[in-house]
């Protein structure tokens, strides 16, 4: 005869599957036990795992991380419809529920001048002058901003969105490739990458050359929620004169947002199913 148990084990056992943010006080309610008779070798049996608290997206963290390529192909996915001048798009509907500020979203809209927003009105006017440093209330609310400045998606430039990975650990990535700055050369290459269950933002660029005598040097990088609430990647916000060249001397970089407004407590757990000797 056997007896089967949910073994719950700490995550420092890189042999199995990690579940985050599960609280180590949260119980496993695998049922009462089960006594197979013999020459039984299989029965079903069910767990419930209690509920598994998110890290609150009230503050952020923000990182520098390698730029080990873009997330994925900058070309493929889903074509965005967004072309013309300082103007937003139509609504994108998220493969997921995105929670930003403390608020769950499940569309967006992109700009042409290099960032979204999860309440932007779609199809309206972009502003494009960005002289002023975040926090302020000249810019969208509850927007990610990449290489947000004074940009015309023409002349073959791409902007596209996909889904990567499987729930529940998708991203939903945006990209802008290759978009002319106003009013016309060079152009910008990069995205936006949104994380499912984490609700961690990054942003990826790879050519990004700012210059001042195109667009006065002036572009922001960053997270708002409104007018009094940001957080700009350091030394990306309205500030004259910083570049991304994809070059030894300025190299292509990238930026996370990671989520710290504290959970109900407890380290990340696994769990595993095992028999009486402990064998998977």
């Amino acid at each position: 005869m056997k007896k089967l148990y949910l073994q719950v084990a700490f995550i420092f056992f890189a042999f199995i599957a990690v579940i985050t943010g599960v609280n180590a006080q949260n119980p496993v309610n695998a049922g009462p036990d089960i006594f197979l008779p013999c020459n039984t070798n299989c029965t079903n049996i069910q767990a419930t795992l209690a509920s598994m608290p998110s890290v609150a997206t009230n503050t952020y963290a923000v990182s520098s991380i390698p730029y080990a390529g873009n997330y994925g192909p900058f070309g493929g996915g889903t074509p965005y419809n967004l072309t013309g001048d300082d103007t937003w798009g139509s609504l994108i509907t998220l493969p997921f529920t995105f929670c930003f500020y403390g608020q769950n979203f499940t569309t967006c809209v992109a700009g042409t001048n290099g960032l979204i927003s999860f309440t932007q009105a779609p199809n309206t006017y972009c502003t494009y002058v960005t002289t002023v440093p975040i926090p302020s209330a000249n810019y969208a609310q509850y927007a990610i901003m990449a290489d947000y400045t004074d940009l015309l998606p023409n002349n073959g430039a791409i902007i596209n969105y996909k889904t990567v990975g499987v729930a529940p650990n998708r991203q939903f990535v945006i990209s802008w490739n290759t978009v002319n700055y106003y009013p016309g050369t060079p152009s910008a290459t990069f995205q936006i990458v949104l994380y499912e269950t984490t609700n961690v933002v990054e942003v990826y660029l790879q050519y990004c050359p700012n210059l001042a005598g195109i667009v006065n040097g002036n572009a922001i990088c960053g997270i708002q929620q409104n007018g009094t609430n940001a957080l700009p990647a350091p030394g990306r916000n309205s500030q004259q004169g910083w570049t991304v060249m994809n070059t030894p001397g300025s190299p292509s970089e990238a930026w996370r947002w990671t989520p710290t407004g504290g959970t109900s407590g407890g380290a990340p757990l696994s769990v595993a199913l095992t028999n009486i000797n402990g064998l998977l």
